[in-house]
């Protein structure tokens, strides 16, 4: 983990406008996909998604590491569809800098 958060935090090449350029990218793809669901921002943190599609989730031994009831559905499901779209972009240039360990 330490070599790791060093070798990012070295990293320099990115320039500052494609980074900010590529995270909003980044961004519209999720939020795309969330509303596609039926999430919109505006929504309750309870709604499930309007689609009939079910909420991701942790696998069973990811959920027993949380502290009971620190996250609700929907607001795991929003955290799980960006980092599967992070995910996407592991031949980025910019993918270690997003980057985090799940």
């Amino acid at each position: 983990m330490a070599h790791f958060a060093s070798r990012v935090k070295v990293d320099w090449s990115p320039s500052p406008k494609e980074l900010l350029a590529h995270a909003k990218r980044v961004a519209e793809a999720v939020s795309a996909s969330l509303e596609a669901d039926g999430l919109f921002e505006s929504l309750e943190l309870f709604l499930a998604p309007s689609n009939g599609r079910g909420l991701l989730s942790l696998d069973e031994s990811r959920l027993k590491l949380l502290l009971t009831n620190s996250i609700s559905p929907v607001p795991l499901h929003k955290a799980l569809v960006l980092i599967d779209r992070l995910n996407r972009g592991q031949n980025s240039r910019f993918f270690d800098h997003e980057n985090r360990s799940v």
